[in-house]
């Protein structure tokens, strides 16, 4: 009984032991969390700008500029807080600097500081980014270390110094008492501007949030994150690497087009090897419901493109070109192929071919007479022809501060297509083939062209020019047919009182001149059967149709066109 109740008064004595050395403990992380929070108040950060601004220019060789005063905080994380902040820009960049910023968070991770490596998480609020390629080919992204030794080496031939540098191990080894690494970047309301120094191109994106972040400052870089890009909310995750004993960066970036419910993917290299960045890779896009995409570029919605869409294929380009080569397109059933470069270094030239071997209009149409107009963005008919002023003939009359459709005589761009055969009111139309042009302010249609059933045939020529705002056609069209009457049955054109023996065969050239509403066709020549047709018309297209017509008839033999229990009686 006597050790029980000595086993008992231990037990009891060690409770009250470990009772107080825990409340010892707790009291110790009390004072140390209050002194970890309150000193901090009494040291004055801002003296350290000199030992910041040194470390950061060690690291990129820019200058950084600290205009406001330096705050640490130690919850909810130990970060220094800096308000006032430039980063200078590429030397020769348009722009003295790239990143301006009123407020700049830098995040530190106590555990790595406590064993000597300083890692920062860098928070910019509302911060103005400016990219450039300056007109020498550096890049803002380029940056050299001011302890790297770079010997006899171009500016372009240095986006990616490896020879005759210090290896970050031998920075290591250096006297300094942190191992500064910057992990990432967080961007938080931003705006971000591109600017082309050879060219004088520049894009913007505004709303931007995002992430970045490196393994070091030669990559790989990875950036997730959202922006808006002219005003289309766009969702993207980027990877870029460094390509070994290459001048050049690995790119993989996938893109999300909300508004226009569509994905872009992007795989390839650019090489830095000519000054210039220049672009090789892959490229697809898709979209699950094209009539979404299509909707949100025009307003109106036709059912009948309520399919999914696909294009991939080659891709290449600079800063002042790009090209798509080798590209397949899918629109539900129906496949092309197509081909595209474009340049805007002196005006926009290029060109577009597209080949298909065969296309379902019946599909694509079905429901073309049916499109669903968006109430945002679409302009009823009522509210265009509100202060609308017209003549006497139906046409609108410009104010003075009325707009005039314009083609930009800047552009020289070539449109090239061909189609196999196209199913359209369930027969096929053989050889659809068209190039058109735009050059000099002027649409030249250099050709167009289809053979349709019953061994007929149509084609065009000319060119579509503005004048005084409104277009104004020169061309020449040609048709001719073997067997009119199954190309009028196709047509939908009922032949039940034309005698059997008649509309045999059919052919026709004239010149189309004018601008709506005021148009004329001269030099006709038709033939019709075996009666001649020669003449002019001239047509007013408005409330009332008015037209004038003088045409010259070699012989004509009506009775022969009507069959025996149709002709009038005598």
């Amino acid at each position: 009984m006597k050790f029980n109740v000595l086993f008992v008064g231990q037990f009891l004595h060690l409770g009250i032991m470990v009772k107080k050395l825990t409340i010892t403990f707790m009291a110790a992380l009390l004072i140390i969390a209050a002194a970890l929070t309150i000193v901090p108040q009494f040291i004055n950060w801002s003296s350290y700008k000199p030992t910041i601004i040194s470390a950061v220019q060690n690291a990129t060789g820019r200058r950084l500029t600290v205009d406001g005063d330096i705050v640490v905080t130690m919850f909810p994380e130990l970060a220094l807080k800096i308000t006032r902040v430039k980063f200078a820009n590429v030397a020769g960049a348009v722009k003295e600097d790239m990143l301006v910023a009123e407020d700049m968070r830098m995040g530190i991770a106590f555990g790595d500081l406590l064993k000597g490596h300083l890692r920062l998480v860098i928070t910019l609020n509302k911060p103005v980014v400016a990219l450039e390629v300056t007109k020498d080919g550096n890049a803002s992204w380029d940056f050299v270390p001011s302890r790297q030794v770079i010997k006899n080496s171009s500016p372009a031939q240095n986006a990616f110094p490896e020879k005759d540098i210090k290896t970050n191990r031998s920075l290591k080894e250096e006297s300094r008492p942190f191992d500064l690494q910057l992990d990432s970047f967080l961007i938080k309301e931003g705006a971000l501007t591109f600017l082309d120094g050879q060219t004088g191109k520049m894009e913007s994106v505004t709303n931007l949030n995002s992430e970045v972040s490196f393994a070091s400052l030669k990559g790989p870089f990875f950036v997730k994150g959202e922006a808006e890009l002219h005003k289309y909310p766009l969702i993207f995750d980027i990877v870029m690497r460094k390509v070994e004993f290459e001048n050049a960066m690995a790119v993989a970036a996938k893109l999300h087009l909300s508004s226009l419910g569509s994905k872009v993917a992007l795989d390839g290299v650019v090489d830095y090897s000519t000054g210039s960045p220049e672009l090789k890779g892959t490229l697809s896009a898709s979209a699950e419901n094209f009539a979404t995409t299509y909707a949100s570029l025009t307003g109106i919605t036709p059912k009948s493109l309520a399919k999914k869409f696909d294009v991939s294929g080659e891709l290449r380009g600079g800063l002042a070109q790009i090209k798509l080569s080798a590209a397949n397109l899918k629109l539900g059933s129906m496949q092309a192929e197509a081909e595209t470069s474009l340049s805007w270094s002196d005006g926009l030239s290029g060109s577009l071919r597209f080949t298909a071997e065969s296309l379902d209009f019946d599909e694509l149409l079905a429901e073309m007479n049916y499109p669903v107009t968006k109430k945002t963005g679409s302009i009823s008919s009522q509210s265009q022809e509100k202060g609308v002023e017209k003549n006497s003939n139906g046409e609108s009359k410009s104010g003075p501060s009325g707009s005039k459709a314009v083609i930009p005589s800047n552009i020289d761009f070539t449109i090239t297509a061909f189609a196999d055969s196209i199913k359209y009111r369930s027969e096929l139309l053989r050889q659809a083939s068209a190039q058109i042009r735009f050059v000099n302010g002027k649409l030249k249609i250099h050709q167009i062209g289809i053979l349709l059933p019953g061994d007929s045939s149509a084609g065009m020529a000319g060119t579509v020019q503005l004048v005084k705002g409104k277009p104004f056609a020169n061309i020449r069209i040609q048709a001719k047919s073997k067997r009119l009457r199954n190309l009028l049955s196709w047509a939908g054109i009922e032949l039940h009182h034309i005698s059997p023996s008649r509309l045999r065969s059919f052919s026709l050239e004239m010149i189309l001149v004018g601008s709506a509403p005021r148009l004329k066709v001269h030099a006709i020549k038709s033939r019709l059967d075996n009666t001649d047709i020669r003449g002019g018309l001239s047509l007013v297209i408005g409330p009332k149709i008015a037209f004038g017509a003088r045409f010259a008839i070699d012989r004509l033999n009506l009775d022969s066109y009507l069959k025996n229990d149709v002709r009038p009686v005598e």
